[in-house]
């Protein structure tokens, strides 16, 4: 059966989330040309994981605001992807950005005064609504997030184990969170309790999920055993195992869908944690 959770076209509403995301994808393009360094693709996986962690709070538990990009079909999954497009796309590549070409407090605050802009906007074209938050805290909290950037990629640069390893942990949990969101639009992933299976209690577990994942992606590459990796992939899978018999995933077929990704999860989490790592 073809499943495409998609709407037939693009729309008046979807249309700003589309140009943001083109605008922002060519400030990235060209960052990442400029500035032939890997710490800032890095710098970039690790800023998404931060605003993934915020939006955690402040949309999947206590739902803060709301998005309508009209993009997808079903409106909770709509809704998140409008938070996919702030919060792993249009403010981590202008944080990397202002990062990477050194930008001082005035771009930060016009970066700031832009995106607050953007959001009265979204809110006039009722694509976006806040329910407790309010603009003032997107100022406030951007203003932090730019700067946060700037100090953590110093630090990064310092070479201080701590920092080293939750630069990890949080470009990984980026990968994770991301390959999830697209299995579940696809409706090959759905989580629950057991007994509730809604996309509000999925979104809630999911975090949990990839911590999880994560923890063992790096503890297994800070391992150094010739079979580690395989030894990670089938301790993930057993674990799969246990959460559909006690119907923590929705569907048999996922642990089977899951397996060739944990496979690959291994193989990029090696290779990222290498650049990070700087080993050879």
């Amino acid at each position: 059966m073809r499943i495409n959770p998609f709407k037939r076209k693009i729309n008046r509403k979807s249309k700003p989330f589309i140009v943001l995301l083109i605008m922002h994808v060519i400030v990235l393009g060209f960052t990442f040309i400029k500035k032939r360094d890997k710490r800032y693709f890095v710098l970039f996986l690790s800023n998404i994981g931060f605003a993934y962690l915020f939006e955690f709070f402040v949309l999947n538990l206590f739902h803060g605001y709301t998005y309508y990009p009209n993009i997808l079909k079903n409106k909770k999954l709509d809704n998140y992807l409008g938070a996919i497009f702030s919060q792993a796309i249009y403010v981590p590549i202008a944080a990397t950005a202002i990062t990477a070409f050194r930008l001082k407090w005035k771009w930060k605050l016009i970066f700031s005064i832009f995106f607050v802009l953007i959001e009265l906007l979204f809110v006039r074209l009722k694509i976006f609504r806040n329910n407790w938050w309010k603009t003032t805290y997107t100022f406030l909290f951007l203003l932090v997030c730019f700067i946060g950037s700037d100090k953590w990629f110093q630090l990064l640069k310092k070479e201080q184990p701590i920092v080293k390893w939750i630069t990890s942990f949080m470009s990984m949990y980026t990968y994770n969170m991301n390959v999830f969101f697209i299995l579940s639009v696809f409706k090959l992933l759905k989580m629950g309790d057991g007994v509730i299976q809604t996309w509000n209690k999925h979104f809630s577990i999911v975090p949990f999920y990839s911590y999880f994942l994560t923890a063992v992606t790096l503890i297994t590459y800070k391992m150094k055993w010739k079979y580690s990796n395989l030894m990670g992939v089938l301790f993930i899978s057993y674990i799969d195992y246990i959460l559909l018999l006690n119907k923590v995933f929705k569907h048999k077929r996922t642990i089977i869908i899951l397996f060739p990704l944990h496979v690959f999860m291994f193989l990029f989490s090696t290779k990222l944690f290498t650049i990070i790592f700087e080993e050879e």
